[in-house]
C-alpha cells in the first residue's frame, strides 16, 4: 500500500522552513483463518519512501496488525494479523466470539484488559537513521489505528496518530563523524521536551543531512503564549565538535497535526553547542567560594567557569582528577554574583558536569537563586541537595528534567525557609521518582504551588511529610488529576504513604483557604498509609469533608 503526501501549507521560520503535507490515506482491508483487508488513509505504509512533493507508505513483507475483537461492547480478546504480501490483504486467527474488531498498527501495541489502547513507552521512539535519507527507521515507529469497530469483510482504513519531520540541513563539515541529531521544542514556557535520532553511516566531513524522525504530535508541540516565542532547537552531536540551531514559533505556538509530514530546512547559522549551569549566590563580605561536587571524580567534560566578576575563567579539562571541591575562587568584596559552568559536552543523554551540591554549612548558605535546570549530571537520588539553604528564594522551571532516572528526592528542599514557590514543571520529567518524602517539609516562605504538580510522576509512591510544616502554602487540588475523572491514577502501584503528607499546610492562612485534593477518591490497587495526612491543616476551605482517618474532620473513609 503506498502513502501519498500532498504539500498543503508552508510554514516559513527565520532560516528553516516547514513543508506541512497530508500522511497518505489508508488502504483497504479484506477478511476467515479469517482475511481482512486493512488500508492505510490515505495511503498507509509501514515502509516510508520521501519523494519531492511527498511520500508514499507501503506495506512490507511481516507487517502485522493487531486485532481487537468485540461482540458488542464486550471485548473478547486479541488477535495478530500477517500481511499477506498482496495488496491490502493479511490474514490470521479469529477472536473467539467476536464479531466486530479494530485494528492498530504495529501489532506491538499493548490493550488493557477492556480492550482499551495503553500508552506507549518511552523506548517506542527511539529510533536510528543509517545514512542520509534513508527512512527504513520509520517502519515500526508508525501509530495506525482504525478504531470503529467493523465485521471483517468491511475494509480497515487505519489512520496515523503519529507525524513525521523531515530535517533537509547543511551541516558543518568539521563535527567529524554525526552520531546523534537532537531536535528539542519548549512544549510549556521554559520546559522542553527532545526526541534523539541516533545516526549511523553518514562520513566525517559530510556538508548535508536528510533525516526523518516519526513522532507522537501530542508530546511534541511548542508552548503559545511565551514572550520570546517557543523555541525550536536542533543540535547535531559529532565526534570531533557538536554544534546547535534554534528559532522561536512566535508568541501563537505551534501544533503538528497527526497524519501530516513536517520538513524543517536548515542552510546555516550553526553555532558552537553546550550545556551550562548557571546560578546566584550572596555574599556579606569578600571571601574564597567553593563549589563542591558530591564525591571525587574525574570532570565529565571540558569545563569553563565563569565567575560573573569579570575574573579570568576556570578551565578544567576532561578527564582532570578533582576532589570534591571543583573549583574555588576568591572574591575581593561581598556582593551578588553569577556562576556560570559551561560544559562542552552537548549531549544531554550524557553526562555534561559534576554533581554539584549545595551543603547548607558552605556553599549552600550563599545561594539565592537557581537560574537554569541542572545539565545531565549522571544523579539518581537528590536526598537534601538544598536542605536548609537559609537564603534559597527560587528554582529554575525543569530544574531537574536532565535527569529522568532519578528516583529520590527526600529532604531535597527541606527548610529552606526563603523559597516562596514552586516553579511549574519542576518534576516534569522525572518519570522515574517514587520518593517525594519530606521534600519541601518545613519550607514556611512557599506559597504558592503549581496545577498537576507529578502528573509526570507515575511511579510516585512515597509522599510522607512532603509539605509537613508549610504554614503560608496555599493547597491547590490540581496538584494531582480529578479523581472523579481519572480514578486509577495511583492505580497498581503498591503501597503508597501519605503520612503527615500536608500536616500543618496553610494553617497560618485566613479561614478557607486553600482546597485540599481528594486522595482518598482515588482507586488505590494496594495498601495505603495515611495517618494524620492533613492534620492541622484546619484552614484548607474543605478540611471538614476530610476523612478524619486522614486527618480531616470528616466521617472515616475506607
Amino acid at each position: 500500500m503506498k502513502f501519498k503526501l500532498y504539500i498543503v501549507a508552508m510554514l516559513a521560520i527565520v532560516v528553516a522552513s516547514c513543508t506541512i503535507e497530508d500522511l497518505p490515506e489508508p488502504v483497504k482491508n479484506e477478511g476467515n483463518i479469517v482475511t481482512i483487508r486493512a488500508a492505510i488513509a490515505p495511503e498507509t505504509r509501514v515502509s516510508y519512501t520521501d519523494g519531492a512533493t511527498g511520500g508514499t507508505l507501503a506495506w512490507e513483507q511481516g507487517d502485522q496488525l493487531k486485532l481487537a475483537g468485540y461482540d458488542g461492547t464486550t471485548y473478547k480478546g486479541e488477535s495478530t494479523f500477517t500481511w499477506s504480501g498482496t495488496g491490502v490483504v493479511f490474514t490470521g486467527p479469529a477472536v473467539p466470539g467476536a464479531t466486530a474488531y479494530k485494528a492498530y498498527y504495529p501489532a506491538s501495541i499493548t490493550l488493557d484488559a477492556n480492550g482499551n489502547m495503553q500508552p506507549v513507552t518511552s523506548t517506542f521512539w527511539e529510533q536510528t537513521q543509517n545514512g542520509t535519507s534513508s527512512t527504513a527507521h520509520l517502519r515500526s515507529k508508525l501509530i495506525l489505528i482504525d478504531d470503529n469497530p467493523k465485521p471483517v469483510g468491511d475494509l480497515f482504513t487505519l489512520v496515523a496518530k503519529n507525524s513525521i519531520i523531515k530535517f533537509d540541513l547543511s551541516i558543518p563539515n568539521d563535527l567529524g563523524t554525526l552520531t546523534k541529531l537532537i531536535w528539542k521544542v519548549e512544549t510549556i514556557t521554559g520546559l522542553f521536551k527532545s526526541m534523539t535520532l541516533n545516526v549511523s553511516g553518514v562520513s566525517a566531513g559530510t556538508t548535508s543531512l536528510i533525516a526523518f524522525l516519526a513522532f507522537d504530535p501530542a508530546v511534541m508541540k511548542i508552548a503559545s503564549g511565551v514572550t520570546s516565542g517557543g523555541e525550536f532547537n536542533i543540535k547535531l552531536i559529532g565526534s570531533a565538535k557538536s554544534y546547535e540551531w534554534s528559532t522561536n514559533s512566535g508568541a501563537a505556538g505551534k501544533t503538528y497535526d497527526a497524519g501530516k509530514r513536517y520538513t524543517a530546512t536548515v542552510s546555516g547559522g550553526w553555532t558552537k553547542a553546550q550545556a551550562e549551569f548557571k546560578y546566584l549566590i550572596g555574599l556579606t563580605s569578600g571571601t574564597t567560594y567553593d563549589i563542591l561536587q558530591k564525591s571525587a571524580t574525574a570532570s565529565p567534560a571540558n569545563l569553563t567557569i565563569d565567575w560573573g566578576d569579570n575574573s579570568t575563567p576556570t578551565s578544567i579539562a576532561k578527564g582532570a582528577t578533582l576532589t570534591t571541591t571543583v573549583a574555588s575562587h576568591n572574591y575581593a568584596k561581598k556582593g551578588d554574583y553569577t556562576i556560570t559552568i559551561y560544559s562542552d559536552e552537548a549531549d544531554h543523554t550524557k553526562i555534561q558536569i559534576p554533581q554539584i551540591i549545595f551543603p547548607s554549612t558552605s556553599a549552600g548558605k550563599y545561594l539565592k537563586e537557581v537560574l537554569t535546570p541542572f545539565p545531565n549530571m549522571g544523579v539518581t537520588d537528590f536526598t537534601s541537595w538544598f536542605e536548609d539553604c537559609p537564603d534559597l528564594t527560587s528554582i529554575a522551571e525543569g530544574l531537574f528534567q536532565n535527569h529522568p532516572n532519578a528516583t529520590t528526592f527526600h529532604k531535597c528542599f527541606a527548610s529552606c525557609g526563603k523559597l516562596a514557590s514552586i516553579p511549574l514543571g519542576l518534576f516534569y520529567n522525572n518519570i522515574s521518582a517514587t520518593t517525594f518524602s519530606n521534600c519541601f517539609a518545613n519550607c514556611i516562605g512557599l506559597t504558592t504551588m503549581p496545577q498537576r504538580m507529578f502528573r509526570h510522576s507515575p511511579n510516585a509512591v512515597n509522599f510522607y511529610e512532603c509539605f509537613y510544616g508549610c504554614t503560608f502554602l496555599e493547597l491547590v487540588p490540581t496538584m494531582f488529576p480529578n479523581p472523579a475523572t481519572e480514578p486509577n491514577f495511583f492505580f497498581n502501584r503498591g503501597a503508597m504513604d501519605w503520612t503527615r503528607c500536608f500536616d500543618g499546610v496553610g494553617s497560618k492562612l485566613a479561614v478557607g483557604t486553600g482546597t485540599a485534593p481528594q486522595l482518598w477518591l482515588y482507586n488505590r490497587g494496594g495498601t495505603w498509609t495515611f495517618t494524620d495526612c492533613f492534620k492541622n491543616a484546619k484552614r484548607l476551605s474543605n478540611f471538614n469533608s476530610i476523612p478524619s482517618n486522614w486527618g480531616g474532620d470528616g466521617p472515616v473513609y475506607p
